[in-house]
């Protein structure tokens, strides 16, 4: 029997006034042995619950009470200050877990003025007031070491510690001291972390990537980052290590790429940050099972991604960049089974903005100088031996766009095309939804502007329906079929449809003026209709 099960033995048989003299009087030279054999003082050792669980079968149940030894200690254990978790705060005399900071503030503290040559080494901070439990952080690790770290960030939160301390030299002879930032913030960084889905991961590569959009689709993040924020730019510098990088995206790729998200864009963020980092997932997971990388295929075309998922293909988009490094690793081009095809460029490859320049509201600012776009004829998607034409298509960060289709479409109809392979590039502000939102509220009054500037009625109603013959032509029913009609000048055309319908035009053109943007009003007798 070691001498402290002994003692422990003895204690046990004291009468109680005894042992409460000891908790009192003798705590902090009293041992209490961990599950790991050590013994160690009260404040180094837990009781399972709040932050390590009883079942826990980590490294993490070394720090907790050897219930072998001590089960029939609790009552005196709690009287020493053992707790599942700590609260409160503790004046820090034993700064040897703060050696990396207190080696760099003493540097400093030199490098200020070279007369503290002679005393450097000895100067320290005064009044160091920490987390009780702050030794923790560097013992515990996993979703232990994250619900410790909540506890102090919430702390820091509550403007519970200083944001500076006096550090330097002090003696009856020598006054020499300055203001540097109290530690928690640093240790925290380097020691703390948060959990992403069921992974612990470090503080310091998360403040890191704070500003990466994939981080906003985690759940409560908008709660959690101005905590994160507060910690940036801590000194000494906190670097996050490759292996941790790489476990942040694999933390997030596990917890945001789901079976249900993999069926549409929704993660192009997700993989262009990890791609950044030269992160490729290794396997996708899908209802059926994870899928390895090498079945997985890529593409920078939303349409052409969806079109392949409805064949039940794993299809990822990606950027030029990250599409290289997924193919790189292994995935397959989705050209292998799906391409297009087109009969000949109409004009040289531009700007987007400069040929569909409505756009310019919903595009991201930082793209709208190099967004671009190929304005082609005869657009169509080549599967396999079989082809059909599509108005628009993302083709190696261009995109592809069939003005003649295009010109045949309601605005709503070339907004429903246009904008999702746009999100899908990654060169919206908004998702597709809502970008289409903004334009059609942003726009109505240009658009009705725009109809009004026409000089003839005839030439106002062409501009209403897009300058386009089909819904004229259906406006007169029947008549529309008609064979000499197809040669009718669109002009014209419009008004024929006025002479034909009169007053009931714009009715039964109601919903092809919906769809161009115009909001018409749901009675054409009301006030709306002169807006």
């Amino acid at each position: 029997m070691s001498a402290g099960v002994l003692f422990w033995k003895l204690l046990r048989s004291a009468p109680e006034r005894v042992r409460e003299q000891f908790a009192s009087q003798d705590a902090y030279h009293l041992r209490v042995r961990r599950r790991d054999g050590k013994w160690v003082l009260a404040d180094e050792v837990l009781f399972p619950g709040t932050l390590v669980d009883a079942e826990d079968t980590s490294a993490n149940r070394n720090v907790l009470v050897d219930a072998a030894v001590h089960s029939q200690d609790t009552e005196l254990l709690k009287k020493l200050g053992v707790c599942d978790v700590p609260t409160g705060q503790v004046d820090v005399s034993d700064l040897s877990q703060l050696d990396e900071w207190l080696t760099y503030w003493r540097t400093y503290y030199l490098r200020r003025d070279d007369q503290r040559e002679r005393y450097w080494r000895r100067a320290s901070p005064s009044g160091v007031c920490l987390p009780k439990g702050w030794q923790f952080l560097s013992r515990l690790t996993g979703i232990p070491n994250t619900r410790l770290t909540g506890r102090f960030l919430a702390a820091l939160d509550k403007g519970e510690f200083p944001s500076i301390v006096r550090f330097g030299y002090e003696t009856r002879r020598t006054h020499d001291s300055i203001d540097i930032p109290h530690p928690l913030s640093w240790l925290l960084l380097r020691l703390g972390s948060v959990a992403i889905g069921d992974q612990a991961t470090g503080l310091a590569v998360i403040v890191a990537r704070l500003n990466e959009p994939a981080m906003a689709k985690l759940p409560e993040w908008q709660t959690v980052r101005p905590s994160l924020e507060r910690l940036k730019g801590q000194i000494p510098q906190v670097t996050a290590s490759p292996d941790q990088i790489c476990a942040l995206w694999q933390a997030l790729i596990k917890t945001l790429a789901t079976p249900d998200a993999l069926k549409d864009d929704s993660l192009r963020e997700l993989w262009s940050g990890a791609a950044r980092d030269g992160i490729v997932p290794k396997s996708l997971p899908t209802a059926g099972g994870d899928v390895p990388l090498a079945q997985v295929f890529v593409t920078g075309s939303a349409d052409l991604a969806r079109r392949a998922r409805k064949q039940g293909h794993v299809v990822v988009t990606l950027g030029a960049d990250a599409l290289n490094l997924w193919r790189a690793n292994g995935a397959r081009d989705l050209a292998e089974l799906m391409k297009p095809q087109w009969t000949e460029a109409t004009g040289p490859a531009g700007l987007l903005l400069a040929t569909l320049p409505e756009l310019t509201d919903v595009v991201r600012p930082e793209v709208r100088d190099t967004a671009r776009c190929r304005p082609i004829a005869g657009l169509r998607l080549l599967v396999a031996e079989d082809s059909s034409p599509v108005p628009c298509l993302m083709w190696e960060d261009t995109l592809l766009i069939d003005t003649g289709q295009l010109a045949l479409l309601s605005r709503a109809e070339r907004l429903q095309h246009l904008l999702p392979e746009l999100e899908a590039a990654g060169w919206l502000q908004y998702d597709a939804n809502e970008a289409w939102r903004i334009l059609g509220d942003a726009k109505v009054d240009e658009l009705r502007a725009n109809v009004k500037a026409g000089v003839t009625l005839g030439e106002r109603l062409l501009r209403a329906v897009g300058n386009r013959e089909e819904p004229l032509l259906q406006a007169l029913g029947q008549t529309g079929s008609l064979e000499f009609l197809k040669n009718v000048e669109p002009l014209r055309l419009a008004e024929l449809v006025l002479a034909q319908l009169g007053p009931a035009t714009l009715t039964t053109l109601k919903e092809t003026l919906a769809k161009e943007g115009l909001k018409p009003p749901s009675r054409w007798n009301t006030s709306a209709v002169s807006s």
